[in-house]
């Protein structure tokens, strides 16, 4: 099959409206945008876009969302179109209202468990809520979330914060601690994240009118910079008991699925499948998707996938791979991460590696004040109310995940 056969034509493809909240709606022209970040121009009336000098009405799977029709749910069951967030969602809606344009079928989110339990015995009302309404604001717009827990708490390691970074023993304040976020609780706290994964899945389970959270993680790179401070065997073992106390909690559940291990492409620590081998022998029973990231041009990310399905034990079982991070080899100016875009998702929809399911652009959004070559599809205003700067890729994206196949790159 042709790019382009079952996909709208180009003149099909319908452009993005804008119809926010009322104190976020985009007024600015793209002339008005810093050069080279074209923005959106919101007609919140008609439902029209002007972009590129040229006016077209929102049809299609998006008009229902952006017209404010309806559930605004992606127009296919099974796709590759997947995102990234960062840990700031409690700080610009905008991050919620600007995925609906974009359509993924997945969005994964960082649930940070010393912000949950900053001092092991209750959780964080304000972020508790934050989480919530970051679920509950994805699934209006017909996105599922994961949660990829991270961080371990300094009380899980014995530590007390004193400030400016000192970290001291709770059963010595005069004695230092060595706290690291990204290592495991100290043994005789395993238990303290066994009972926070359980609370934290019956927490998200869809009670009270929310969203349900059914898909977990834990950790991130394990054979790169994450539990660094262990030794090799020892990293790994932890990680994997890790994994396997949230899997416990995960499976309490029916339907529920556990991720991982959230593979880094080129760790630093011990080779890539070496890990993801070790990683299935001690826990894949307990695995319901295997995950990996991938950092390289388009044929450089499908050569890893394959990779990690025919080196990486994958082959010894029937686990779907997502690439939960994808990305351009080095941070890409404007022209190069539209092509990349492009051709990553076109090359996967025209031709597809079956255990791939879902495919995560890395990243959706960035901060104000990053360097002008970002990975990230638009850059957040400075305040929670501020407009973002959409970047081409934005559009690479969002007309690919509708259904529409651009000529090329340059035409997104």
């Amino acid at each position: 099959m042709s790019q382009r056969q079952g996909l709208l034509a180009p003149s099909q493809v319908p452009f993005m409206s804008v119809v926010l909240a009322a104190a976020i709606v985009w007024t600015a022209s793209c002339s008005d945008r810093p050069t080279g970040i074209p923005g959106p121009l919101a007609a919140a009336n008609d439902c029209a876009l002007t972009s590129r000098g040229s006016a077209r009405s929102v049809h299609g799977p998006r008009a229902s969302f952006l017209c404010g029709g309806g559930g605004g749910t992606t127009p296919f069951d099974n796709t590759i179109f997947a995102l990234a967030g960062q840990d700031n969602h409690d700080r610009n809606p905008v991050v919620y209202q600007t995925v609906g344009e974009l359509s993924p079928t997945w969005y994964r989110a960082i649930l940070i468990w010393k912000k949950m339990a900053p001092t092991g015995g209750t959780f964080d009302t304000a972020y508790l809520n934050t989480m919530h309404l970051l679920v509950d604001s994805m699934g209006a717009r017909g996105i599922n979330v994961y949660f990829h827990v991270m961080a371990t708490p300094p009380w899980a390691q014995h530590c007390m914060d004193i400030g400016n970074g000192v970290y001291r023993l709770i059963e010595d304040p005069t004695s230092a601690c060595a706290y690291d976020e990204n290592s495991p609780p100290s043994p005789d706290l395993w238990i303290a994240w066994q009972s926070f994964t359980g609370a934290m899945v019956r927490e998200f389970a869809g009670a009270g009118g929310h969203r349900a959270v059914t898909h977990w993680a834990f950790g991130n790179e394990p054979n790169d910079g994450f539990m660094v401070n262990a030794t090799k065997p020892d990293r790994a073992a932890a990680f994997a008991l890790a994994t396997e106390y949230l899997a416990d909690a995960v499976h309490s559940i029916p339907g529920n699925k556990v991720l991982g291990p959230e593979l880094a492409s080129g760790g630093h620590l011990v080779g890539d499948n070496e890990f993801l081998v070790d990683f299935i022998v001690r826990i894949g029973y307990k695995m319901d998707i295997i995950t990996a990231h991938a950092y390289s041009d388009a044929p450089g990310i499908r050569a890893i996938a394959l990779d990690r399905i025919n080196n990486g034990g994958l082959l010894w079982g029937s686990w779907p791979l997502w690439l939960t991070e994808v990305g351009e080899p080095s941070p890409p100016d404007t022209a190069y991460q539209a092509s990349f875009v492009y051709d990553l998702y076109s090359g996967f929809l025209a031709n597809p590696i079956p255990r791939v399911q879902e495919v995560f652009y890395f990243n959706h959004f960035v901060q104000p004040g990053v360097p002008d070559t970002p990975r990230g599809l638009m850059i957040l205003g400075a305040g929670a109310a501020a407009a973002p700067m959409v970047r081409p890729a934005f559009y690479c994206y969002m007309d690919l995940s509708h259904g529409g196949m651009p000529y090329d790159s340059q035409h997104c």
